[in-house]
């Protein structure tokens, strides 16, 4: 886990212009708008990694997770449970985990708001990812930017400014508050 210290950040997407074109981009762009600005009044925990397979499967082995997580993938691309990211999971799943894990070690788990995950995700930036507007090659799992598609390795790329690994790309991320179209 890392601590993120509260702060203040401009929630929503910078440039809905880079989208043009696109219309399922086009729209998910205006569920982003308008953008506002947000408080994060005091620190929180992130999970510094995506949930793996492996952690996955000891939240099912005790009963407290929906069915076996697909391993296909992760074993014809060879890659550890213990190093590939947890996909195709249900809201619902995300949540039975945190319950799980909130009971296994005493504390307190849940998944993180929509504006918290954002703020966790920018790490202080204003660009469209944390390290610009242009997505680039090498920086995240992506089917556009030449790199390998889910389920990926966690801790592939380098990290946010937070120390946060694959906050952009890899897996959908599901967040504590129930979705709306716009702010």
């Amino acid at each position: 886990m890392v601590v993120l210290p509260a702060g203040r950040f401009t929630m929503g997407l910078t440039k809905p212009e880079i989208f043009a074109g696109d219309p399922d981009r086009e729209m998910i762009a205006q569920w982003q708008l308008p953008q506002h600005k947000v408080q994060i009044a005091k620190p929180f925990a992130v999970g510094q990694y995506e949930i793996t397979i492996s952690e996955w499967t000891a939240c099912f082995k005790d009963g407290a997770c929906n069915g076996p997580p697909s391993i296909t993938n992760a074993v014809i691309k060879k890659q550890p449970p213990e190093k590939t990211a947890i996909y195709d999971i249900s809201w619902i799943d995300a949540v039975n985990y945190a319950g799980w894990l909130s009971k296994k070690t005493g504390q307190a788990y849940r998944l993180l708001t929509e504006a918290e995950w954002e703020y966790a995700a920018r790490a202080g930036s204003t660009t469209l990812y944390p390290w610009g507007d242009d997505v680039g090659q090498g920086n995240v799992a992506c089917s556009t930017c030449g790199a390998f598609t889910p389920p990926p390795v966690i801790g592939a790329f380098k990290p946010n400014s937070f120390g946060l690994y694959d906050t952009v790309g890899g897996v959908p991320e599901w967040v504590q508050d129930c979705f709306h179209a716009d702010y």
